[in-house]
């Protein structure tokens, strides 16, 4: 396929959009004999936080019903690109070197996308698709490894109307009817996808970045993430969760957290963003019942792994923060992780801690794919069929200005300041105490303190504490 590409707008009748130059073309479907393989499909949300999970009926009802729910997932570092990054690589940040959403010369443009997911799922045979949001930087290219490819880009990347999809090199333009809702038409070309595949196809690897529930791009951004139409004000009475954490601040946190008290329209904000989350999750909800409906009629869902989960979590109010995700504490660091497929038990729970950096030896493992970088996170194929075993674990926890462990029982901080936290998640589990410095505490957080200095540049086996 050429690069330079011309499209009429998407799903309806229109203008001819201006031609674009796209850099980087489609990779062709491998030849051969099919691999006798499942399928796999990722959806990934942004922004996510794993108690969101409660307000998606078919999720619950198609994933976490049929499947088993990860509680105790975490992402190595809280922030899109670099969490993306790691479920492309199965690598911690460190090692894949995406440390924020805007280096020097791009996120996108410091990962090694010549070895990721899809060039190794490509290498063992399978088809692959990916629809929706990638990674800041992507614009208009094509990554490696994607044989169908059909991604948000350029300036209207953070927009859920008015918006650009680079559709296999044809830069199409969406409008703002309803129906050009950007999770609802990401959606529908992935159940559309499926629809099409012959009998006998290749096994094939879809993965849907939703929008949702991203705070939206423009100078109107109203509460936040925008809902699709039909759903706004679905939640117009739905109080937020005051959590113990919900404005309070411990005075040994770092000293940049320590703000003022949370005023009465400041609160205000913060229920109407986190009404609109909620609501603009409604849209992904539905979506995701119809992808699965669409591997229902095509007879592939008995032979499918699902896997739902978010790139990071937020903040809102907690910790006295207003909004944010570049912290170590469980509302930034856990989201939601689920998986259904064959010989996954229905309706279980692992409680076994659990990274994003699972994700892609997941799939190997589920493929038969082989990487070639080492693979700091691990399978989670025996937990998800052994979700009652319990696996004694530490996880490497990165962000801008600190590193931090996740144990179990306890959260361990460095910030680049030389400040230190450290809580026991037992008896703190909202993290209002932070107990460094404490006499009673030392050698607890003494060997926290070796656990992280092993952990801080560790490759492969060596982060599978």
């Amino acid at each position: 396929m050429g690069t330079l590409a011309t499209a009429l707008l998407a799903g309806c009748a229109g203008d001819a959009a201006k031609p674009e130059i796209v850099r980087g073309d489609v990779t062709r479907a491998p030849g051969g004999k099919p691999p006798h393989g499942p399928n796999v499909v990722v959806f990934m949300t942004d922004d996510q936080n794993a108690s969101d999970l409660g307000v998606m009926r078919n999720v619950e009802r198609l994933l976490v019903d049929r499947g088993v729910k990860f509680a105790d997932n975490y992402v190595n570092f809280p922030l899109c690109c670099p969490s993306r990054a790691t479920y492309l690589t199965g690598q911690y940040a460190h090692n894949h070197g995406v440390v924020s959403n805007h280096q020097p010369d791009g996120a996108y443009g410091s990962l090694d996308s010549t070895e990721t997911l899809p060039v190794w799922l490509t290498r063992a045979g399978y088809r692959t698709a990916y629809f929706g949001k990638y990674m800041n930087g992507t614009r208009f290219k094509i990554p490696p490894g994607w044989q169908s490819w059909q991604a948000k880009g350029g300036e209207t990347e953070y927009r859920y109307f008015d918006y650009k999809l680079n559709q296999n090199g044809a830069i199409v333009e969406h409008g703002s009817r309803p129906r050009d809702y950007v999770d609802t038409v990401l959606s529908g070309k992935a159940a559309d996808y499926i629809e099409r595949r012959g009998p006998g196809a290749r096994p094939f690897y879809l993965s849907i970045g939703y929008l949702a529930p991203h705070v939206r791009a423009g100078p109107e951004r109203g509460c936040g993430p925008q809902p699709a139409p039909r759903d706004e004000g679905a939640f117009a009475d739905k109080p937020i969760p005051h959590t113990p954490s919900f404005d309070h601040l411990d005075q040994n946190k770092p000293r940049k957290l320590r703000q003022p008290p949370l005023d009465d329209e400041a609160k205000q904000q913060i229920i109407d963003r986190y009404r609109c989350r909620l609501e603009s999750l409604l849209a992904v909800d539905r979506g995701v019942a119809r992808v699965v409906r669409a591997l229902r009629q095509a007879g592939e869902l008995g032979d499918t792994y699902l896997i739902f989960t978010s790139d990071n979590g937020l903040i809102l109010g907690e910790h006295r923060i207003r909004g944010g995700k570049e912290q170590p504490y469980e509302e930034a660091i856990r989201v939601p992780m689920v998986i259904r497929g064959p010989g996954i038990p229905a309706g279980r729970t692992s409680h076994s801690l659990t990274v994003n950096a699972d994700i892609a030896p997941t799939i190997e493992a589920i493929t038969g794919a082989k990487p070639r970088v080492p693979q700091d996170g691990e399978s989670l194929l025996p937990l998800a069929r052994h979700p009652s075993r319990t696996v004694d674990r530490t996880l490497l926890i990165d962000g801008g200005d600190f590193t931090a462990i996740r144990t179990p029982r306890y959260l361990y901080v460095e910030r680049e300041s030389g400040e230190r936290e450290l809580y026991d998640l037992d008896r703190d589990p909202y993290e209002l105490q932070n107990l460094a410095g404490q006499r009673r505490d030392r050698q607890v957080e003494g060997r926290l303190a070796q656990q992280l200095a092993e952990l801080r540049d560790c490759a492969g086996r060596s982060c599978r504490r």
